[in-house]
C-alpha cells in the first residue's frame, strides 16, 4: 500500500511539473539521424515517459496478487524459453518483436532460415520499421552482409503518430516478399497492407500498397498472416471487435474474397495470428488477450478450411512470473520441421524491453524452451 501511494505521489509531481514548464513537447522530440547505412534515433529521456512509468508501477501493484493467482493454477514454464536469442537491431537497442520466419531447403543467398521482424523498443513505433535477419539454424542470427536495414523507412508523418507495423515474410518463387501494415496513432483506420520484394534478400524493392481495409468489412486490420499454398496465396488478419478475416489473392498482390473466420479461444480475445499450411490443413499460432488480467498469451489454432478454426484450451506459451518474458506474450511464429514444432516467440518484459525467444516440442501443447 506504501509503494502505492508513493507512486501516486510522484505520478501527480511530475504531472504539475508538464503543465508548469511548458516542455512536454521540446522534451518528446525525436529525430533520425544517418549514420553508416543505417538509421539510428537520438533518444531523449521524456517526462511523458516517466509519467507512462509510474502509471504502469500502480497498475502492477494494485494487479499483481490477481495475476500471480491466475498463473500459478495454469502457467507451464517449460514452453519458455529461459534466455532470448541474441537479434541485432539497426537502432542499437537489439529489441526485436513480431517475427515471422520461412524455411528455404536449397537455401537462398548462404542462408535456409530467412526472418521478417520489427524492433519495438520500450514500445517505441518510430523504431517499428521491417527488418530482415538470416539463420542457419533458426537459432544463431545474423544481419546479412551489405544489407540495410530497415528495409523500409519511416512514414513521411511519423512525428504525427504515423508508423509502419507486423511483418510477415513468404518465400515463391525465388523472391523474398516482406508484408506489412501502416498505422496512424489514434486513428481506427482504414488500415493499409503493404508488400516489398527481394531476389537475393539485401537489395528490395519500393513499398506497394497491395490491401485497404474498408467498409462493410472491418476498417482495422492487423497483423498480416500470409502463405503461398497449392491454391495460391491466402492472407489471414485480426481487426476489431474480435475478428479474424481471411482474402484470397493469385498473385499476392491483388487480393479479394472476404470472409469472416470462425474462432473461439476459450473466452479471450483475438490479437495477432500466424498460419502456416501443413498435413493437417492449415495450423496457426494467435496472440490472445484475457480480458480478465488484461494479459496477452499465446494459443494453438487449427483448421481444414481456413475458415473454421479450432483452439487449444489453454494457452501454449504464457508469460512467466519473473524474467524476460514475464509481462506478455506476443505474436509468434512456427515452422513444423521432421514432426517438430518450432515456436519464435516474441515477449515483452516489466521494463517494456521486448526480445524473441525460441520452443520446441513434437506437439504446441509439449513445448520445451531453449
Amino acid at each position: 500500500m506504501k509503494k502505492t501511494i508513493s507512486c501516486l505521489v510522484l505520478f501527480v509531481f511530475l504531472i504539475i511539473l508538464i503543465t508548469s514548464s511548458g516542455m512536454q513537447k521540446q522534451l518528446s522530440t525525436n529525430k533520425y539521424q544517418k549514420t553508416s547505412n543505417n538509421y539510428k534515433k537520438v533518444n531523449i529521456a521524456t517526462l511523458e515517459h516517466a509519467i507512462s512509468r509510474v502509471a504502469e508501477k500502480i497498475d502492477l501493484n494494485i494487479k499483481s496478487k490477481k495475476v500471480k493467482d491466475n498463473y500459478a493454477r495454469v502457467i507451464n514454464t517449460k514452453a519458455n524459453s529461459k534466455e532470448p536469442l541474441d537479434i541485432k537491431t539497426y537502432d542499437g537497442h537489439d529489441q526485436p518483436m513480431h517475427p515471422d520466419i520461412v524455411y528455404i531447403d536449397n537455401g537462398f543467398n548462404g542462408y535456409k532460415y530467412w526472418m521478417a521482424y520489427t524492433p519495438y523498443p520500450n514500445m517505441n513505433d518510430d523504431f517499428e520499421n521491417p527488418c530482415i535477419g538470416a539463420s542457419n539454424d533458426g537459432i544463431n542470427w545474423d544481419t546479412p552482409k551489405s544489407i540495410r536495414n530497415p528495409i523500409v523507412l519511416p512514414p513521411d508523418d511519423m512525428e504525427e503518430g504515423g508508423h509502419f507495423s507486423d511483418t510477415d515474410i513468404v518465400y515463391d518463387n525465388g523472391n523474398l516478399y516482406v508484408y506489412f501494415v501502416y498505422n496512424k496513432m489514434g486513428v481506427l483506420g482504414p488500415s493499409r497492407f503493404y508488400r516489398v520484394a527481394s531476389k537475393d534478400g539485401i537489395n528490395w524493392s519500393k513499398a506497394e500498397l497491395v490491401y485497404k481495409c474498408t467498409a462493410p468489412n472491418p476498417i482495422s486490420g492487423y497483423s498480416p498472416g500470409v502463405i503461398k499454398g497449392k491454391a495460391g496465396y491466402k492472407m489471414w488478419y485480426t481487426s476489431e471487435g474480435n475478428t479474424l478475416s481471411m482474402i484470397s489473392s493469385k498473385d499476392g498482390k491483388e487480393w479479394s474474397g472476404y470472409k469472416k473466420c470462425n474462432i473461439n479461444i476459450n473466452g479471450w480475445t483475438v490479437w495477432h495470428v500466424n498460419v502456416i499450411e501443413t498435413d493437417l490443413g492449415y495450423e496457426g499460432l494467435m496472440c490472445a488477450t484475457d480480458k480478465k488480467i488484461k494479459n496477452r498469451a499465446l494459443f494453438y489454432i487449427k483448421s481444414s478450411d481456413g475458415i473454421n478454426w479450432e483452439s487449444s484450451s489453454e494457452p501454449i506459451i504464457y508469460p512467466t512470473k519473473s524474467g524476460w518474458d514475464s509481462s506478455e506474450i506476443y505474436r509468434s511464429t512456427f515452422l513444423k520441421q521432421n514432426g517438430v514444432y518450432r515456436v519464435w516467440y516474441s515477449a515483452k518484459d516489466p521494463e517494456r524491453r521486448w526480445h524473441i525467444g525460441y520452443s520446441e516440442g513434437e506437439t504446441p501443447e509439449t513445448l520445451n524452451g531453449l
